[in-house]
């Protein structure tokens, strides 16, 4: 199981139950305590328990919608699903920070004989214990506010590495100014994995079009595969058919082999 569908699912136990204890959930769902706490310590930064001794409560004001209804989460799963069917087996990859990414690696966490290398430290507890993929975690300075390495240090420790693939998930794009995200650091890093890959692959969800970032990383033709949402603006559309950008939509998941 998923760390995403965990959540999903100790969200509906609390929602019922309205406590939670760490040994019950460890058995429930087959997983270290450790890995219990951790989940719980991801649901309380969200407001949505508190944590007791040994467990947690639901917290008061929480919303009893579930997040997995959400129109840009659920989005984001489709584009993470669609992009790990491009991931063929005993392939090494790098994955970039962000929101969809993270949902990426959760997709892959069953796969066999893969290599993730990523400067993002959210990705690396998503897939700690995918007994499968080796993953390797670029050093760096994290950037502040983020769980991503950028730096230096990042640089250094993809030198000597090659990729099949990138998966990116830039903050921005623009017609004019391309793919950006917003600090000069994760930029130089982009194009240093950019330049020691076969294909790379660019995750876009409906909130990165028509949107500036502060450091640019690609012009929207130089990047040759976008995953995307069904809802693409037209001009987008149309400038990736001009220049023979393949773009897969959400609804290559209900009809696989058809392309837009």
């Amino acid at each position: 199981m998923f760390t995403i569908e965990r959540l999903q699912r100790i969200r509906r136990i609390l929602l019922e139950k309205k406590r939670v204890e760490v040994t019950e959930l460890s058995q429930v769902f087959g997983v270290s305590e450790s890995t219990i706490r951790r989940d719980l310590d991801k649901l309380e930064k969200e407001g949505f328990l508190r944590k007791t001794y040994g467990g947690a409560v639901l917290a008061e004001d929480s919303v009893v919608a579930p997040e997995d209804n959400d129109p840009l989460t659920m989005e984001r799963t489709k584009i993470a699903r669609l992009a790990a069917d491009m991931v063929g087996e005993g392939e090494a990859i790098f994955l970039g920070g962000g929101p969809v990414c993270l949902r990426l690696a959760a997709c892959l966490a069953g796969r066999q004989r893969l290599t993730v290398v990523t400067n993002d430290l959210e990705i690396a507890v998503e897939l700690a214990e995918a007994p499968y993929v080796n993953v390797k975690v670029t050093g760096g300075e994290l950037i502040p506010g983020t769980f991503s390495l950028a730096g230096s240090g990042a640089l250094e420790s993809i030198r000597g590495l090659c990729f099949n693939k990138p998966f990116l998930a830039p903050t921005g794009a623009d017609l004019k100014f391309g793919y950006a995200v917003p600090t000069l650091g994760e930029a130089q890093l982009i194009r240093a994995v950019t330049a020691v890959t076969q294909e790379i692959v660019a995750l876009l969800d409906r909130t990165v079009f028509g949107r500036l970032a502060l450091a640019p990383v690609a012009g929207l033709a130089e990047i040759p595969t976008v995953v995307t949402t069904n809802l693409l603006p037209h001009d987008f559309k149309a400038f990736y058919l001009a220049h023979q950008v393949k773009v897969f939509t959400a609804y290559e998941l209900a009809q696989p082999g058809a392309r837009r």
